[in-house]
């Protein structure tokens, strides 16, 4: 009987090595920079599109994430598409909103304006641990009230 209750408790102890062991190994940690990379920018991508679709005025603070391997991410940010990159591996995602890159003063717009300060404002660069601002602003955009999506650093 010592011997079938003993195997019992031995089973039992395997199983909840296995079971703790399972949690540590099932972390992403294995997982290729690309795919990684790709998470992150559909990420921000999924982000941004929810702040810009909020039809209300929102102010979000996002980090820049490393790989889970420790290695710092590079994220450059583009009126039409965000960037990632890390040690020679890369991903890139089209928002399916626009992002502003310039602040706006307050003024009246109208399309040829958004499109000159987007063309002459430079793609915004971070790095893992910096934060970027999302900010949805209700703005006076051809004579209506017109919710726009601008992105800088914070702080």
């Amino acid at each position: 009987m010592d011997f079938i209750v003993s195997r019992v408790a031995m089973s039992v102890c395997a199983l909840l090595v296995v079971g703790v062991l399972a949690g540590v190994v099932d972390i992403p940690q294995f997982e290729e920079p690309n795919a990684e990379l790709s998470d992150i920018v559909d990420d921000l991508c999924r982000i941004a599109e929810e702040v810009a679709g909020s039809c209300a005025e929102v102010e979000l603070v996002w980090t820049v994430p490393s790989l889970v391997s420790g290695e710092t991410v590079r994220l450059t940010i583009a009126s039409e598409l965000i960037l990632a990159g890390c040690a020679g591996s890369k991903a890139v995602a089209r928002p399916s909103c626009d992002i502003h890159l310039w602040d706006w003063d307050g003024s009246m717009l109208n399309r040829s304006r958004v499109d000159a300060l987007d063309a002459l404002s430079a793609p915004l660069q971070a790095s893992s641990g910096d934060l970027i601002m999302l900010e949805s602003i209700g703005v006076e955009y051809e004579d209506l009230l017109r919710s726009m999506l601008f992105v800088r650093r914070a702080g």
